[in-house]
């Protein structure tokens, strides 16, 4: 009997079950991506992104999603070279007069001609396409005018040679990691997207939306306004991509890698940036169908707000005042991301005890992480009050969050070191740090 698999999309709709081929063949047709879950015969659910997990309890799934991988990376398989065989007819010629016989050497002289000067063209053309390849732009050019501070020379130059650059990074995973630092910079600060790369290459590895392009933004704000207030009014965890990305958290972003990327940018910035500022062009258009007063009864402000804090936080740059609101807890969590002690904690805290199961063990969840990240910042051994809090907070956090995906393990780790070993945060996380690669515990 076939094995059957069911496919798990933003944690409430279902595809399935499935055989293996059936599988496969809805994948190639992206009726689903990485970001949702697969479970088979009765085994865990696993993102699909999480490729050595995946290997380990589906094997025959991780082969689909890497044959995927290794073909967005332009590396060949057996079934990409396919032998066409051309049949050739010979056909008889007549030659009862003589006249049709030099007329069929004329034709043969004409066609031999033609084809004599086509093949000395392309001689040519491909002479000056190696002459160009060998002067072919370097990513140490671009850096040159970033490094100059010259943003614009940087636009124009990745601008005129984008097709060439896109080529290059499709067909070999070096040039890859040499030019998508550039590419990023470049597409981000301009709509998000470029014609013919993949948008999973732009994302790489980071828990997000595969798409962040300024248009696919747009379509997302366009199809949700009329849901926004069950949300920010503490009615539904609505499971959507605007909904998840206004609950990340900017310290969970800042202290991950990111590599691949320039400077301070990463994915979760960008993809800020496009969500805002397709918001903002909605909003300026009028394209959202309703009166301003009406999209700020819906909560236009309340999202505007979020999001300018979380982008100014992810950027390390001056973030905006918070105003605590006992009536919502977007305004509670940016609170809780906001406060640098553990009064300040114990405040916003205060504003999200909620009547609503749910969300009450939500709140605490997201008020335990950052009651670790103050704590790991502190210098010598911690007050027994506030170990014995971490104690009883370690048992009930889940090392997922389950609505934004963000993977707590690092944290988790950090969390059980405090409370078991006698010595201070800032010394628990620098013997830690060593053994982390992506991820700075430091504050």
């Amino acid at each position: 009997m076939a094995k059957l698999y069911l496919i798990r999309r933003n944690l409430e709709a279902f595809t399935g079950p499935m055989t293996l081929m059936e599988l496969k063949d809805a994948y190639k047709r992206m009726q689903f991506g990485l970001q949702d879950e697969v479970s088979g015969h009765c085994g865990p659910w696993v993102t699909l992104e999480n490729l050595e997990r995946v290997k380990k309890q589906y094997p025959d799934v991780a082969r689909i999603v890497h044959e995927d991988m290794t073909g967005a990376w332009g590396v060949a398989t057996d079934s990409d070279a396919k032998l066409i065989n051309e049949d050739t007819k010979r056909v008889k010629v007549k030659s009862t007069r003589g006249v049709g016989l030099a007329m069929a050497f004329l034709a043969i002289a004409i066609v031999a001609f033609v084809a004599a000067i086509y093949m000395a063209n392309s001689a040519r053309m491909s002479s000056k396409a190696k002459e160009q390849q060998d002067h072919n732009l370097k990513p140490e050019d671009v850096q040159s005018l970033l490094d100059k501070g010259d943003r614009e020379g940087f636009n124009r130059l990745m601008q005129s040679n984008s097709s060439d650059i896109v080529e290059q990074v499709q067909q070999q995973k070096i040039y890859a990691d040499a030019w998508l630092p550039y590419l990023r910079s470049y597409v981000y600060s301009h709509e998000g997207q470029l014609p013919g790369l993949d948008p999973k290459i732009l994302r790489g590895t980071a828990i997000a939306p595969v798409d962040c392009s300024l248009k696919m933004w747009s379509r997302r704000w366009r199809s949700s306004y009329r849901d926004w207030n069950e949300f920010l009014t503490d009615h539904k965890l609505v499971h959507a991509h605007w909904a998840r990305m206004l609950a990340w958290d900017p310290n969970w972003i800042k202290h991950r890698d990111n590599k691949g990327w320039l400077s301070t940018e990463n994915y979760y910035s960008a993809c800020l940036t496009m969500a805002q500022r397709a918001l903002n062009d909605l909003v300026n258009e009028g394209a959202l169908s309703l009166s301003r007063s009406e999209l700020d009864r819906m909560g236009l402000n309340k999202i505007k707000s979020r999001l300018e804090w979380q982008l100014a936080s992810v950027r390390g740059a001056a973030t905006p005042e918070v105003a605590l609101d006992p009536s919502a807890s977007l305004a509670g969590w940016t609170c809780l991301e906001a406060a640098r002690d553990l009064s300040s904690l114990q405040r916003c805290r205060a504003t999200l005890a909620r009547s609503n199961d749910i969300w009450n063990e939500y709140n605490e969840e997201r008020f335990g992480w950052n009651l670790l990240r103050v704590a790991a910042a502190m210098h010598g051994a911690l007050p027994a009050d506030l170990t014995n809090q971490i104690a009883q907070l370690a048992g009930k956090m889940n090392q997922e969050d389950h609505f934004t995906r963000f993977d707590y393990q690092t944290e988790a780790r950090l969390l059980n070191s405090l409370v078991t070993r006698e010595q201070s945060p800032v010394k628990a996380a620098e013997q830690a740090q060593p053994e982390l690669s992506n991820v700075k515990l430091s504050h």
